[in-house]
């Protein structure tokens, strides 16, 4: 039985995917399991994954129809045998040494629930030359169940700077992968599968050592514009979030509310001079505050201001603009002020 399962969702990425595969194959750590998932590739995606697994019987190949990402990832997870499970996308690739790494620290603490690494940002045709690196001089940092939880909703100004609404970059334990599937969100998707898993955790390592290499392209679902609906999907995911979290855990419950009413607020402001989309828009933030209002104005943890200032501004988006008008003329002021 392996001891790590790698998960690599795969459609369309024939260009990146011989970089993803080698570097996963070519991990120090060698008791893996690699399991490739063939979303319905209509490139030559799924015949390098083919040719792949002829020469390495540690690589399993799934080919099924094309049902998004969550949909390849629960296949993965379902099939997986290993006693921690990572994923990796297949457009990106990972630090010969970032399994051993992981599993390391992890080996270490039974109480841990995950370990995570830094991710690096990379661009197409980058060339990377790996560096090896010593465990005994690395950072690390014990993250609590709180600190997962509020950094999912709240802009990480701290430190660690951990990448908390992802799922790669990651080695989970098994056990709590495999009672969470992922929803069908196209957008988002890992931030409420974050939302539910983040419940179920102790705590995690952070290692600060950049080990994944997040490749950034044009085409990539990440990079692509929020159109109307996706926004509108957003804000459902928001709501299913909220869902998710205890009824008796007013403080997670109000990160939630908080964030989601931040984006409902900055979306209707961002849309206002399309009035088609401004409507579409409105008609579900409406109904998302039909349910959610008498919450937001009961929860001990949000403030007054913002209890007054999200409904009314929200409700009367010039307020708002008004609102950002002066906000940036104050700081203009401020900036030539001695």
């Amino acid at each position: 039985m392996p001891l790590i399962s790698v998960i690599v969702p795969i459609y369309n990425v024939e260009s990146y995917l011989d970089n993803c595969i080698t570097s996963i194959i070519n991990q120090t750590f060698r008791d893996l399991e690699i399991i490739l998932i063939d979303d319905g590739s209509t490139d030559n995606s799924s015949k390098i994954c083919d040719n792949y697994a002829i020469n390495d019987t540690r690589i399993i190949v799934i080919h099924k129809k094309n049902e998004g990402l969550s949909k390849a990832r629960n296949t993965g997870i379902k099939i997986a045998k290993g006693k921690y499970i990572s994923f990796v996308d297949g457009d990106d690739y990972i630090h010969p040494q970032m399994m051993e790494i992981q599993y390391y620290f992890l080996s270490q603490n039974k109480d841990l629930s995950f370990a995570i690494v830094r991710e690096n940002n990379v661009f197409q045709n980058s060339n990377i030359l790996f560096h090896n690196i010593n465990k005994s001089t690395l950072t690390t940092s014990i993250l609590s169940k709180d600190y997962l939880i509020q950094s999912l909703y709240k802009k990480n100004t701290q430190y660690p700077p951990f990448l908390a609404n992802v799922v790669h970059c990651k080695l989970y334990k098994s056990s709590i992968i495999k009672e969470t599937l992922f929803s069908n969100f196209k957008i988002s998707e890992d931030t409420e599968y974050n939302s539910r898993l983040y419940l179920k955790c102790t705590k995690a390592i952070f290692i600060d050592s950049p080990m994944y290499y997040y490749v950034h392209r044009d085409t990539s679902l990440s990079h692509q514009s929020l159109s109307s609906i996706n926004h509108i999907n957003r804000i459902n995911m928001y709501h299913t979030c909220l869902c998710n979290t205890p009824t008796n855990n007013q403080f997670y419950r109000a990160l939630v509310l908080d964030r989601m009413y931040k984006f409902m607020l900055n979306i209707r402001y961002h849309n206002r001079t399309s009035p088609k989309t401004h409507k579409k828009i409105a008609t579900i933030i409406v109904q998302i505050q039909r349910k959610t209002f008498s919450e937001l104005l009961t929860n001990s943890y949000i403030s007054i201001s913002k209890k007054i200032g999200f409904p009314i501004f929200i409700q009367f988006p010039i307020l708002y603009t008004a609102f950002i008008w002066l906000v940036e003329q104050i700081y203009k002021l401020k900036k030539h002020v001695p």
